[in-house]
């Protein structure tokens, strides 16, 4: 009998004992974080109006004529480019023929004007963060110099603005 309690003790004590092994795992966890941006265009100005003979000759340059806000978890790059190769006469006797060459378009701050055309053009760069990040938003000037090669009128053109990334 006391062998027959010793094995049963045995036995016991022995599952116990396998009870005190440890065991681990481990897990992988992934996301998947897209490119992601936004572009928000706000024009400020209505109508520019040439209506001088020296902003025939020299060209009419309307300050501050749009605000683009931008946020963005990647580097980007902002395009722009004509949607005709002409101005669309409205009213007014408008010569059919105004090339959207009569304007150009520059970042407020910046010297250079870039002439319009159907091709696309850098108009800025900028980096990763929120539309407070320095340089995400800015305006810019549109400058219309048709010299006296066309009728008085009514003229509107409008132009594409592509946000990529860089």
């Amino acid at each position: 009998m006391r062998k027959l309690i010793f094995i049963v003790c045995f036995c016991i004590l022995s599952q116990t004992s396998f009870g005190q092994f440890s065991y681990s795992a481990t897990a992988t966890a992934t996301a998947t974080v897209s490119s992601t941006y936004t572009l928000n265009y706000t024009g400020l100005v209505g109508t520019s109006s040439i209506t001088t003979l020296s902003d025939y000759l020299n060209g009419q340059t309307t300050s501050n004529y749009a605000t683009f806000a931008i946020k963005s978890n990647i580097p980007w790059l902002l395009e722009f480019a004509a949607n005709a190769a002409t101005f669309t006469a409205t009213g007014g006797g408008a010569s059919t023929n105004m090339p959207c060459s009569v304007a150009s378009i520059r970042v407020t701050g910046t010297s250079a004007f870039k002439i319009l055309s159907t091709s696309t053009q850098t108009l800025n760069t900028g980096n990763r963060g929120p539309t407070s990040t320095s340089g995400n938003t800015f305006n810019i000037d549109v400058n219309y110099n048709p010299g006296l090669n066309y009728n008085g009128g009514t003229y509107s053109l409008s132009i594409m603005y592509t946000l990529t990334n860089q």
